[in-house]
C-alpha cells in the first residue's frame, strides 16, 4: 500500500510539473491506503511490542501485579477492538448495501476502502487476545 502510494504521488507530480494535467485521484486514494496502512499494521506493531508504551504506573508495581496488568490491559484491548469491529463494520456493510460512493471525481465505492477498518480492528483484536494467553499461560516473552 505504502508503494502504491509513493508510485501514484511521483506520478501526480510529474503529470503536474511536465504535462500540466492531474490524476485528480491521487489525494482520494492515498488517504484511502493511509488507512489501510494504519488499520492493517497494528496487530504487527503490537505483536512486535512497537507501540508507545506508558509505564509510569507499569514501573511501581510488583512482578504479580504487572502481570495481572498486562492482563487486563490485554483483555480491554480486545474488548475495545472488538467493539470497534462491530463499528465499522456496521460501517462498512451500510456503505456496501447502500452503494455510497465517494463526492470526488472518481466516485469511489467507499465501501471498499472502509473494508479495511473492520478487518484491521479484528485483527488486532486477536492480537490482543492473543497477548492475553500469552500472558496467562506465563510466556511473557
Amino acid at each position: 500500500m505504502l508503494c502504491l502510494s509513493v508510485i501514484m504521488i511521483i506520478t501526480e507530480i510529474i503529470l503536474r510539473r511536465f504535462l500540466n494535467s492531474s490524476l485528480y485521484i491521487t489525494d482520494e486514494y492515498t488517504g484511502y491506503l493511509l488507512c489501510g496502512i494504519a488499520t492493517m499494521g497494528m496487530a504487527i506493531t503490537l505483536r512486535e511490542k512497537g507501540h508507545i508504551r506508558m509505564t509510569i504506573i507499569y514501573s511501581f508495581l510488583s512482578n504479580e501485579w504487572k502481570a495481572c496488568f498486562d492482563k487486563i490491559i490485554s483483555l480491554t484491548g480486545f474488548v475495545f477492538f472488538i467493539c470497534l469491529s462491530i463499528f465499522t463494520g456496521n460501517l462498512f456493510w451500510k456503505s456496501l448495501v447502500g452503494g455510497v460512493r465517494s463526492m470526488s471525481v472518481a466516485q469511489t465505492y467507499v465501501a471498499v476502502p472502509q473494508l479495511f477498518m473492520p478487518v484491521g480492528f479484528f485483527v488486532m483484536s486477536l492480537q490482543f487476545l492473543e497477548e492475553f494467553f500469552t500472558d496467562f499461560l506465563g510466556g511473557n516473552n
